[in-house]
């Protein structure tokens, strides 16, 4: 048995100073304590927790992602390609559409997204409905729904279909609150409520497979593009690689495969766009030298036809050299004279160009004229690429972007250049159009001096050459043209397909841990505030933790009934672990006792109470008296309990005369006075019940009983009702040296062991000092002072008194 002794404020001396432990045994037997009561209340709630985060799992659907690698700029262009693309105005190092950040921008525009979804299937969506969740599926359904324009009923609604044989199925919709089966035919049109569209089996031969395939269930919705370009939109992520001009594209959906193919199709799209500029610059040349062809071909035969005429009625006639030589001269001018002209128009129409172009023409016509002017061609470059520019970030910004508005002030700015350029470029040649008309004057006026029959046919041969070479000209361009289409290929490429990189969501180990966490966060919630509630104290150190009020001990928990005789377990059991927690109470409270300052020969009054019936107030009352009895010291015990005395019973005597004969006068002291089985203790019982016992414990001649017995005893305990029903305690402790609250551990809650803190707070009793009853044996391990050894008894408490508080009957 180990002892601990007290402070003059009735705390125990510790035998360990905690300043010097590592870990405080103190506090790790409280949350062994905490863990052991809310044991079953963490497992429930983090296994429910576990529980539905599995259901959450299994329904919420799972999200796949796939990956792809675009490389802008690949450089796949000869030199001599470059030269020709140069020549039809597409100038790679001025093309905006190449920086990666437009490019982002244009991969997930809507207008390409859109575009996308043009090549593909994915209209519709098809499910199969299981027990616990319908799931998606893409390519493995027996059945396609197929239509052009599903029609405007059918956009968003979702559709039931069960296969009923090889010819037949029903459809099952809602139309407001109703819902609608209809069975149709497979491969006819159907036409009801709006929709537009057929829905055919896919070919199955077996027959056991349409039986099996008649046990599901399928499900399919019309996507509205708006809401399908939306979706793919949203889940399209691209990131640009550092360092790099590649772009890695990423798309989450719940079928991977779908993803996969989408990515691949997208970027298809992406490559066609990237060259339908280009092809469009190249067919816009074709055209622009096709119309001159033309325009030069019907020159030519007209011409041919005229000397062919002409040679026929008119004999021609060799001219001298002299004449030759005007002739050629002529012919030489009239051809610088025919490519100004030619400039011109170009010029021409690259001014109604710059003047008149929208946001949707961005094709410069004709710019394989203005050969070998530098500046010019990277000016239209620049003003084509600042065009691109603008047409790509359109698809994410509107007009009145920041940024839109000031690339529409670059492109005045540099369409006013270009203009001005254009200006000067059609004076100079102009000029020199006026210089070759005076040289081609010049020859003319010569050619005059040559015979008129000649002359002619020297004019016409003239026209069929200037004609000729012209037509030599162009068919030169459009060969280099031809070439040119030839040799665009689209610089972007798709380096890596789509490839899936498997399951991103849900993140089945965080659901796991977050719903688990959640349960035992909702359970410990729950542990707290039934631990600060309704916890009981099980143990000596907790009830020393919770008050300021002195512990001088613990009792075990007897757990065998008791009649009446046997309350004395402390003498008829010398060796329990019962006997040991008083005998243990008895050096403490002998203690505390000695600490005071009073009279010599004058006992010493101990007050018993509680708060609440039922604690083993009478019980502790009879074996403190027992066990001071056996230690030599004179003992007499009070039952002052007036309403439900029980004393008398407890150590089996009369109840016939006790206190309220003497307190009313009918008896004396000594008559009152009984005898134990315990040499050193004597019982005054409670006597007749009175119907004022708590005014007879207010009166005068309570004072000399208390007397009488101390002067002769050396103990002298006095059995009060509880506390808290009744007063009586409270006029009583004012005798008292000393007053015990027993708590029972059943009651011992930390609301019931404020209330004692209130008591002694509030001054209302004297020196108290508390001890703790009905320690189970497994507690007697974590208690601070070690009363008892493992053994124990089981406590109850009754009372009926004549104020109407009512409550069971004490058992010790």
């Amino acid at each position: 048995m180990i002892l601990y002794l007290f402070e003059p404020k009735f705390k125990a001396f510790p035998l360990v100073n905690k300043k010097d432990q590592i870990i405080d045994l103190e506090d790790f037997s409280t949350y062994l304590k905490f863990l052991r009561k809310n044991a079953l209340i963490l497992l429930v709630f983090g296994g429910l927790g576990l529980i539905i985060a599995l259901f959450y799992v299994h329904r919420v659907p799972e999200i796949y992602a796939s990956k792809a690698q675009i490389l802008l700029n690949s450089g796949d262009v000869y030199d001599y390609q470059k030269g020709l693309l140069k020549g039809l105005g597409v100038d790679n190092s001025y093309q905006s559409y190449n920086k990666t950040e437009s490019q982002k921008r244009v991969l997930q525009s809507s207008s390409l997204i859109n575009s996308t979804l043009d090549r593909l299937g994915f209209d519709v969506s098809y499910f199969i409905v299981g027990r616990i969740r319908t799931t998606e599926v893409f390519e493995n359904t027996p059945f396609r729904v197929e239509s052009d324009h599903f029609g405007g009923g059918a956009y968003g609604r979702l559709f039931g279909l069960r296969i009923l044989d090889s010819n037949s199925y029903s459809l099952t919709f809602n139309l407001g609150e109703e819902q609608v089966v209809r069975e149709y035919k497979f491969g006819d049109r159907i036409l009801d409520h709006g929709f537009n569209f057929t829905v055919n089996l896919v070919t199955i031969k077996s027959p056991k497979i349409i039986e099996e395939i008649k046990k599901t269930s399928y499900e399919f919705q019309v996507n509205p593009r708006g809401a399908l370009l939306q979706r793919f939109q949203g889940s399209l992520s691209i990131q640009s690689l550092e360092w790099t001009s590649i772009l890695e594209l990423t798309l989450s959906d719940r079928i991977p495969e779908r993803a996969s193919m989408f990515l691949d199709t997208l970027s298809a799209t992406y490559i066609d766009y990237t060259v339908e500029n280009k092809r469009a610059v190249n067919e816009n040349t074709q055209a622009f030298i096709e119309k001159q062809i033309g325009e030069v071909v019907s020159l030519l035969d007209e011409i041919e036809r005229e000397l062919e005429s002409y040679r026929e009625t008119r004999a021609i006639l060799d001219l001298s050299k002299e004449e030759s030589e005007y002739f050629e001269k002529l012919v030489e001018y009239e051809s610088q004279l025919n490519e100004v002209n030619l400039r011109l128009s170009s010029i021409k129409s690259l001014e109604d160009y710059m003047v008149n172009t929208s946001d949707k023409m961005m094709l410069p016509p004709s710019l394989y004229i203005l050969e070998g002017d530098l500046y010019l061609k990277e000016s239209i470059n620049e003003f084509y690429s600042l065009q691109i520019e603008r047409n790509n970030r359109l698809f994410n910004s509107t007009e009145n972007n920041p940024y839109i508005i000031e690339i529409d002030a670059k492109i005045d700015r540099q369409r006013k250049n270009v203009l001005t350029y254009l200006e000067n470029s059609t004076r100079a040649f102009e000029e020199q159009k006026r210089a070759v008309e005076v040289a081609v004057n010049k020859y003319t006026e010569k050619v005059k001096s040559i015979p008129k029959s000649q002359r002619e046919i020297l004019n016409i041969r003239r026209k069929l050459q200037i004609h000729e070479n012209l037509y030599t000209f162009l068919l030169e361009r459009k060969a280099e043209t031809v070439i040119a289409e030839a040799s665009i290929i689209p610089e972007t490429k798709v380096i890596e397909s789509a490839r899936t990189i498997g399951l991103i969501a849900p993140n089945k180990n965080r659901i796991y841990g977050t719903f688990v966490l959640v349960g035992l966060l909702i359970g410990i919630s729950l542990s707290v505030i039934r631990w600060f509630l309704i916890d009981r104290v099980e143990s000596v150190k907790e009830l020393m933790g919770l008050t300021p009020i002195s512990v001088i001990g613990g009792v075990v928990q007897y757990l065998e009934k008791k009649d009446d005789g046997e309350y004395l377990i402390s003498v008829n059991q010398p060796k329990s672990a019962l006997a040991e927690s008083y005998r243990a109470i008895r050096v403490n409270l002998e203690f505390t006792l000695g600490e005071m300052e009073k009279k010599p020969g004058i006992a010493n009054k101990i007050l018993v109470t509680s708060i609440l019936p039922g604690e083993g107030k009478t019980f502790t009352s009879s074996n403190i008296g027992a066990i001071l009895s056996i230690a030599h010291k004179r003992t007499v015990i009070l039952d002052f309990d007036l309403h439900k005395p029980k004393i008398h019973r407890a150590l089996q005597l009369d109840n016939k005369v006790g206190i309220t004969n003497f307190l009313i006068g009918t008896e004396p002291v000594e008559n009152i006075v009984k005898g134990t089985q315990l040499p050193n203790l004597d019982v005054i019982s409670a006597g007749p019940i009175p119907p004022n016992g708590s005014e007879l414990v207010m009166s005068k001649r309570v004072a000399d009983l208390i007397r009488f017995c101390e002067e002769n005893y050396d103990y002298v305990i006095l059995d009060t009702p509880p506390i808290g029903p009744i007063s009586d305690a409270l006029v009583l402790s004012s005798y008292a040296d000393a007053s015990l609250f027993v708590i029972n551990v059943n009651n011992a809650t930390r609301r019931n062991i404020r209330s004692i803190n209130e008591f002694w707070e509030n001054k209302s009793i004297g020196k108290v000092a508390l001890i703790l009853n009905g320690i189970r044996k497994k507690r007697m391990l974590y208690s601070y002072t070690g009363y008892g050894y493992g053994y124990g008894y089981g406590l109850g408490y009754g009372y009926g008194y004549g104020y109407g508080q009512e409550y069971k009957d004490e058992e010790s």
